[in-house]
């Protein structure tokens, strides 16, 4: 397991109870989204973490169309 992966693991360690977007994590961890992107695809692909797609936001409410990035959040019973 790389030191990225150990990272963002602990991220949501810390806090088990809160989701986390994807550029919450890379801007806390001081990591790019281009990396902490695959790792938390392999880590929801391996069943540690669980990906909530949210409400979509009408487009005139967040200034323009876009999807909504997934929320991550661990996955109960998970060996992390």
């Amino acid at each position: 397991m790389t030191l990225h992966t150990q990272a963002v693991l602990k991220a949501f360690l810390t806090k088990p109870d809160s989701p986390a977007y994807c550029l919450a994590v890379a801007e806390a961890l001081g990591l790019a989204t281009g990396t902490v992107q695959p790792i938390l695809r392999r880590l929801e692909n391996a069943g540690w973490l669980v990906a909530v797609n949210e409400a979509p936001v009408p487009p005139t409410a967040a200034g323009g169309p876009h999807p909504n990035p997934p929320l991550l959040l661990p996955q109960p019973g998970s060996d992390a």
